[in-house]
């Protein structure tokens, strides 16, 4: 059953033992224009919050699964070398809709947005709302993970290794060596 996104967000926040002004200074922080009146707002559903500061307040919250949190099961997931892991929404939208063979104006009528307002989503002048991606992930055929971007963590990096005996700082940083030696190969 799909939750309603504003009363999630608070759950979450207060599960979290986190302020509202505590995320707003974080979000301020990261370039959002996010008040506090903002923070509420978006707890009450009066508005959405985009999907980049959604993220940020799921990854503070300790949100691991972001479409199960909020009501949403994933249409397809993405795989891991998935090339729309770490780009752009507008980015990955586009290349969505080419490769399904829409246009703009089919995809913006299906959703009931403007075409401007679509053209708009795809140049990244603008950022649809959490509902939004769900229904243009919907139309598309697409899990809305690989539209933002999520990138799956991998249980494993190698068949030898579980990842269980080391830290989140070591995985991180053999995860960086990796993506270093990737870049060497290319070369």
């Amino acid at each position: 059953m799909k939750h309603e996104i504003g009363e999630t967000l608070k759950k979450c926040r207060l599960d979290a033992n986190k302020t509202v002004k505590e995320i707003s200074d974080l979000l301020i922080s990261k370039g959002f224009k996010a008040s506090e009146k903002t923070i509420y707002s978006w707890e009450t559903g009066n508005s959405h919050p985009s999907p980049d500061a959604l993220l940020i307040m799921c990854k503070v919250y300790g949100i691991t699964d972001v479409l199960g949190t909020f009501g949403y099961a994933e249409n397809a997931p993405v795989e891991e070398g998935d090339p729309s892991c770490g780009r752009k929404f507008n980015e990955n939208l586009k290349e969505c809709r080419l490769q399904s063979g829409y246009t703009q104006k089919e995809i913006s009528e299906n959703i009931g947005v403007a075409k401007s307002t679509y053209s708009l989503y795809e140049s990244g002048s603008r950022e649809p709302n959490v509902e939004t991606i769900k229904k243009i992930a919907d139309f598309l055929n697409v899990s809305a993970d690989r539209l933002i971007g999520i990138e799956d963590e991998p249980t494993t990096i190698a068949a030898h290794f579980d990842g269980t005996e080391y830290t989140e700082e070591q995985l991180d940083r053999i995860k960086a060596f990796a993506a270093f030696i990737k870049t060497e190969e290319k070369k």
